[in-house]
């Protein structure tokens, strides 16, 4: 008995890392199949619908009134754009791109199913990407972008004069 105490200790250990390491190589992986195209390890990896919504549902949040046909319309805009720019972030976390790297600032585990990272790159606004174990991988399910990216996003794309 007291030989198994320590195998199940590393055990347990072990998969402590591995939980804590997986969203990482996750992103790593989603990153580079951004940049090969790989259209399946991207959908194994990231719920783009899911992204897009969240992108959608949190301009609608914002707004100050009842959403009418054209902030919806715009929230979809504002969702395409946000979601392109995380991704070009993501991109950035690789070897292959050219200029300055992006990189992760921050990590939190909401749980053992959520992780969160804070994505950084120049002086561009951050934006902080959501993932959740499906099963038994992690996939990207929402961007949350910066008060400062939203301004960005509202002082150009969403122009409505």
């Amino acid at each position: 008995m007291s030989r198994l105490v320590p195998k199940i200790a590393l055990a347990a250990a072990a998969l402590a890392l591995f939980a804590y390491v997986q969203p990482r190589l996750t992103m790593h992986v989603l990153a580079e199949s951004l940049h090969t195209s790989d259209e399946s390890s991207i959908r194994e990896r990231m719920d783009a619908e899911r992204v897009r919504e969240s992108l959608r549902s949190a301009y609608l949040a914002r707004l100050d009134h009842e959403p009418d046909e054209a902030d919806r319309n715009a929230a979809k805009i504002a969702s395409l754009a946000l979601f392109g720019r995380g991704l070009e972030m993501l991109m950035a976390t690789t070897d292959h791109g050219e200029g300055p790297r992006a990189r992760y600032a921050n990590w939190t585990y909401d749980s053992i199913r959520q992780a969160r990272a804070v994505l950084e790159h120049g002086d561009a606004p951050s934006i902080t990407l959501v993932l959740e174990r499906q099963r038994a991988t992690w996939q990207l399910v929402a961007m949350q972008p910066s008060e400062d990216a939203w301004y960005e996003l509202d002082g150009s794309v969403l122009r409505r004069d």
